[in-house]
């Protein structure tokens, strides 16, 4: 607009499809939310809170976001127009909760409530992964040493074997056989192998897929339950602290259902 203003005129608009700089570790925004709701309960003016980050914020995409988020309310921005075009650095729940508390007369409790909601999702998150991970890494290793069995260490010793003619049991000569095989077909092996997880991956990330998967998910015995009790409770306290700070019933129930991390109850809930 200003190149407009000053004569200029558009001839093309190059779209950046790299951001430099690298995303922002959830930790970092939970860190940047809690201290904010901290001064806020001091008294802090939200003009000097956002001075004070911007100065002891390291990570560098979002130390530009806090000083972009400062210049526009200084510009007499409000809302959305402050926090809307940040969405993909602090996520849609935390950017409309934002929004919302900056117009609302409830600022500080606007921040608790969404500082409680993200270390929780952050902890959660945390936990899911330390869980997740020594079984991963076990299993992972418990295959590369089926690999290097049947295919280094395994036919050493058969060679020994088939060198001096010496008769194998039927197991040990299907053995043999599977070896050569894995050896001879090594890249259709692994293709066969990798194929489906990268299909199945690709397939939970797309719209209709990450649906039926959390429709699944909270049909498993026992973990579904917790799940979707998890699900149900964020949905309950987020449509809780959004109602009482904006009293917009139908934003509220929409960004609930969003930040209730199981998109099949999003879905529902969107369209029922």
């Amino acid at each position: 607009k200003a190149l407009l203003k000053m004569g200029f005129h558009v001839i093309s608009i190059r779209k950046r499809f790299v951001t430099i700089g690298g995303k922002v570790p959830i930790k970092d925004i939970v860190v940047f939310i809690r201290l904010c709701t901290n001064m806020l309960h001091e008294n802090f003016p939200y003009d000097e809170i956002l001075q004070l980050l911007i100065n002891d914020t390291e990570n560098k995409v979002l130390r530009e976001t806090i000083k972009e988020i400062h210049k526009d309310i200084k510009l007499g921005k409000e809302g959305n127009q402050v926090y809307g075009p940040h969405s993909k650095v602090f996520g849609t729940f935390a950017t409309t909760m934002l929004s919302i508390a900056s117009t609302s007369g409830n600022m500080a409790e606007m921040y608790e409530n969404t500082a409680k909601y993200l270390e929780r999702d952050f902890e959660f998150k945390k936990s899911m992964k330390s869980a997740l991970f020594m079984p991963a890494v076990v299993f992972f290793f418990i295959i590369l040493t089926f690999l290097f069995y049947i295919m280094y260490i395994f036919p050493q010793t058969t060679n020994m074997l088939l060198k001096y003619n010496i008769e194998v049991p039927p197991m040990t000569a299907a053995s043999m056989a599977l070896s050569d095989f894995l050896i001879a077909n090594i890249v259709w092996v692994l293709l066969a192998v990798f194929a489906p997880i990268i299909g199945f991956v690709m397939f939970v990330r797309s719209e209709k897929g990450r649906v039926i998967f959390h429709e699944k998910m909270i049909k498993i015995p026992v973990i579904g339950s917790l799940l979707h009790k998890s699900s149900i409770e964020i949905f309950a306290r987020v449509i809780n602290a959004m109602y009482s700070g904006a009293g917009d019933n139908n934003g509220a129930i929409k960004t609930a259902a969003e930040a209730c991390r199981n998109s099949y109850i999003e879905s529902k809930v969107k369209t029922v």
